[in-house]
C-alpha cells in the first residue's frame, strides 16, 4: 500500500483484472471513494508513486487516460459510519462521454466534410437499390452494402488512433446513444454511425467498448418494413438528438402498405430522409435534398421462380 495526497492506496492483482483502491479522507482500509479497474497490462505501485500526482482525481484521471481503467465507485462521500452498501454504490465514471460540439456550436472540419460525404453514399445507396433491389435477401445484408459505399470514401476509408490502438469512423449496430424511456435503461442499437477522429482520440477506452461516445452521424434503414416500424426508427433517431441524423426506407415489389400515409409521414417527421418504392415498372423515390417524392420508370425484372 502507498500513500498519495495523503491517501492510502492499494493495488490488488487479480488473474485478469487489477483494481485501484483509493481510500476515504478517513484512511480506513476497505472504505473506498474510488475503484477503479485495469486490464493487462499491470501497474505497479512503484509505477504510480513515481507520477508524483498533485490530486487523488489527478490520479484517476491517469489511471483513466493512460492505462483504460474503468471507474467502478467514484467520488461520493460517506461518514464513517456509512452502511457498507452505501461505500460500494457504484455511479457512472467522472469524465463526460465524449461527443460532439454542443449544440449550436460549429462542428469541426472533418465532420462538416463527413456529412457531406454520407449524403453523398446515401443517395448513391438510393440510386442503386433501385437498379438492384434483390443484390441482398435481407435488410442486415443491405446495411453492409451501405457500409461498403460509405467506406468506399477517402474519408471513411483511413483509420484513427484510439488511445494506443486505432479504430475505424463507421460502425454498425453502435447503441443508442439516449435510452428511449419505453426501453428503461436498456439501450437499442443505431445501424449505421460515424465516429469523428477526435472523439475517438480523446474517449477512454472502455467508453469505446460498451458504446458510449456519442456519434456525429447516425442512419436507420429500413428494408421492406410498414409505417409502425418507420415511425419507431424515426423516434430512435429524435431521442438521442443527434444532428446529423438520416432516415432510409426502401420498399421493394409486393410489399402492402398505406404508402400515401409512409410518404406523408418521410416528408414531414423532422428528420433527414431517402427513400425508394419499387413495383413491377416504377420507382417511387426520395432522395435527401428532395422536398417530394418524385417517380420513373425503371427497368425491372420479375424474379424467378
Amino acid at each position: 500500500m502507498i500513500h498519495i495526497s495523503g491517501r492510502k492506496v492499494k493495488v490488488q492483482t487479480g488473474t485478469k483484472s487489477q483494481t485501484v483502491n483509493i481510500c476515504t479522507d478517513a484512511n480506513i482500509h476497505g472504505v473506498y471513494e474510488y475503484i477503479v479497474r485495469l486490464h493487462p497490462p499491470f501497474i505497479t505501485e512503484d509505477t504510480l508513486r513515481q507520477q508524483h500526482f498533485s490530486s487523488i482525481e489527478d490520479l484517476v484521471a491517469y489511471l483513466q487516460h493512460n492505462h483504460y481503467g474503468q471507474v467502478e465507485q467514484t467520488a461520493v462521500r460517506h461518514s464513517v459510519s456509512a452502511p457498507t452498501s452505501l461505500t460500494q454504490e457504484r455511479v457512472r465514471p467522472l469524465a463526460p462521454l465524449p461527443g460532439p460540439p454542443v449544440k449550436g456550436l460549429p462542428a469541426s472540419s472533418w465532420e462538416q466534410n463527413a456529412k457531406l460525404a454520407t449524403e453523398q453514399c446515401i443517395d448513391q445507396f438510393v440510386a442503386e437499390f433501385m437498379e438492384f433491389p434483390y443484390l441482398h435477401r435481407v435488410e442486415h445484408s443491405i446495411h453492409c452494402e451501405l457500409f461498403k459505399i460509405l467506406s468506399s470514401r477517402k474519408i471513411f476509408s483511413r483509420t484513427y488512433p484510439m488511445g494506443r490502438w486505432m479504430s475505424q469512423p463507421i460502425h454498425k449496430e453502435w447503441p443508442e446513444y439516449i435510452p428511449r424511456p419505453e426501453k428503461g435503461t436498456r439501450r437499442g442499437n443505431f445501424d449505421l454511425c460515424v465516429l469523428a477522429p477526435e472523439h475517438l482520440r480523446s474517449c477512454a477506452f472502455n467508453d469505446f467498448r460498451q458504446g458510449r461516445i456519442r456519434p456525429s452521424i447516425v442512419i436507420e434503414v429500413g428494408l421492406d418494413y410498414d409505417l409502425a416500424h418507420l415511425s419507431q426508427d424515426a423516434a430512435k433517431l429524435k431521442n438521442s438528438g443527434i444532428e446529423n441524423s438520416y432516415l432510409v426506407h426502401l420498399v421493394r415489389q409486393d410489399f402492402v402498405d398505406d404508402f400515401a400515409a409512409v410518404e406523408k409521414f418521410l416528408l414531414n417527421c423532422g428528420i433527414r430522409s431517402a427513400y425508394a418504392r419499387l413495383t413491377s415498372s416504377r420507382a417511387f423515390y426520395k432522395l435527401l435534398n428532395d422536398s417530394e417524392i418524385k417517380s420513373a420508370a425503371v427497368p425491372f425484372t420479375e424474379p424467378m421462380d
